[in-house]
């Protein structure tokens, strides 16, 4: 979910015009929010080509056990856009929970994008892992997260029907015991209705697959509205923050451990992910 013209109104109205920010001060950390979409793919992207070739490493010289691989799919809530640190998005939570629960190395490749619907995950994020033999080659992953929504709540001419339709397509793709959560509130936003619409059609497709709900919208309705506008939100009011982010981590790790019959790994207690890029994007301002 890029920084469109409607979460700049968003932005705005909450922001009343009033001192909360000063004007100034408000659009110069929107405007560095903004940057994150080119540092965070820049970020992700080196370390997918750092892990795909942990990958072929370990194709020609195997190191016993398997590495346990994560697949990310989403927009730019799954890049981590609004965290402070590209280490608190929600996948590298997750991926840290998971690996310090596991006696085994974890590996995270996140094909995401900012701006992504479900159009762009079916015809670009899903032939990404065909291409990469990550659906039927020597290394299917074990476990595979998508967020998507969003940027099709947004869009007007993304008819709800089109978007279930669509997303009944991916997941006949996707492997077994994938984590699919649905849409976040959007508060007094006029979309909420279709974000709630669209939201019991992903709830109804996934009941309708082998794949595993994550319910972000209840977690954030049971929110008052100050809070999670300004507690769980970054500056732009549209993107959640390193906060929201750990919350959802956590709720991806419920529904992981659920699906394993396992205790659920605790995200507070998880140390920073590693990852395998030299340049580890940062946003400049505190949250």
């Amino acid at each position: 979910m890029g920084i469109g013209k409607r979460a700049w109104q968003v932005a705005g109205a909450a922001a009343g015009g009033a001192s909360l920010f000063g004007g100034g001060v408000a659009i110069g950390r929107l405007l560095r929010l903004d940057s994150q979409r080119g540092d965070y793919r820049k970020a992700w992207e080196n370390h997918n080509l750092a892990t795909l070739d942990r990958l072929r490493q370990l194709d020609e010289h195997p190191e016993g056990e398997r590495p346990y691989l994560i697949v990310a799919l989403g927009d730019s809530s799954v890049q981590g856009m609004g965290a402070s640190r590209i280490t608190e998005s929600y996948p590298a939570r997750l991926a840290s929970a998971i690996n310090a629960q596991l006696d085994r190395e974890v590996l995270l490749l996140n094909l995401s994008l900012s701006g992504a619907t479900i159009e762009s995950v079916e015809l670009t994020q899903v032939p990404q892992m065909r291409g990469l033999g990550l659906l039927d080659g020597p290394w299917s992953p074990d476990l595979v997260t998508l967020t998507i929504g969003g940027n099709d709540v947004m869009a007007e001419d993304m008819a709800p029907g089109q978007f279930e339709e669509r997303l009944r397509r991916v997941l006949g793709f996707l492997p077994a015991h994938a984590l699919v959560s649905t849409i976040p509130s959007f508060g007094i936003m006029p979309q909420e209705s279709r974000a709630q619409d669209m939201s019991d059609r992903i709830g109804a497709a996934v009941a309708d697959s082998d794949a595993h709900l994550v319910d972000l919208r209840s977690l954030t309705q049971e929110y008052s509205l100050p809070t999670y506008t300004f507690a769980y939100h970054a500056a732009d009011f549209f993107h959640p923050n390193s906060a929201a982010y750990a919350k959802w981590a956590q709720l991806f790790a419920d529904a992981w451990a659920k699906s394993r019959r396992e205790a659920a790994p605790v995200v507070e207690d998880a140390p920073q992910w590693d990852m395998l890029s030299a340049r580890v994007a940062q946003s400049e301002y505190d949250d």
